[in-house]
């Protein structure tokens, strides 16, 4: 699965600027493809909460929770190769940590956010059966 999104004929271009083809292929290598992709799901499913996270907590006027989600969002973005969702949500934090406006951050890490999903697969679903 991994190898056919990255290859994906118009998705290959764009999904390098997104995902790094080396750490996955690595980590496919180190956990399987099953683990891997369990972990893919475990990130689009953790980016969709902690961006609505991170909403809520700038509504109530708590820019430390806003940041502290963002900064955990960045590692684990990371370290399975998400580059530009982990860029953006280390742009957030820079900016909530140094007192400017997370607004035009935070419009960048929805971005990343949409974007990467578009190449992570889906999380996984209860079948309510």
């Amino acid at each position: 699965m991994l190898r056919s999104i990255m290859n994906a004929q118009g998705r290959a271009v764009h999904a390098a600027t997104l995902l790094q083809s080396d750490r996955l292929q690595m980590l496919e290598g180190m956990l399987g493809r099953p683990r891997l992709e369990s972990l893919l799901r475990q990130l689009a499913e953790r980016a969709t909460q902690d961006l609505n996270a991170i909403v809520v907590a700038l509504e109530a006027g708590d820019g430390a929770q806003a940041s502290g989600l963002a900064h955990g969002l960045k590692g684990a973005a990371g370290m399975l190769g998400a580059a530009r969702l982990a860029a953006a949500a280390e742009a957030f934090c820079d900016a909530a940590d140094q007192g400017r406006s997370p607004m035009p951050a935070l419009e960048d890490l929805r971005r990343a956010v949409a974007d990467t999903l578009r190449y992570l697969p889906p999380p996984d679903r209860e079948d309510p059966t």
